[in-house]
């Protein structure tokens, strides 16, 4: 993210070749939309690996249970 002052004003560009081919432009509003945005998204990233990790274990302790049952006698 690059910013130039205009008129004592910050203007905000972004080049992305990857998938436009484009240049983003906008103003303070624009680039605090982003920003919220873009935690947001970091907020999305961080649940879903949690719940990743989360179901990871889940199948290990089943796993686990299975091979190394916690009593030796079934009932």
């Amino acid at each position: 993210m690059r910013y130039h002052f205009s008129n004592g004003k910050p203007h905000y560009w972004f080049a992305d070749p990857f998938v436009c081919n484009c240049v983003y432009v906008g103003n303070e509003a624009e680039f605090q939309k982003y920003q919220q945005l873009k935690l947001q998204q970091q907020m999305v990233e961080r649940e879903q690996a949690a719940a990743e990790m989360n179901e990871n274990a889940a199948e290990q302790e089943q796993f686990n249970f299975m091979m190394w049952p916690g009593s030796p006698f079934f009932y």
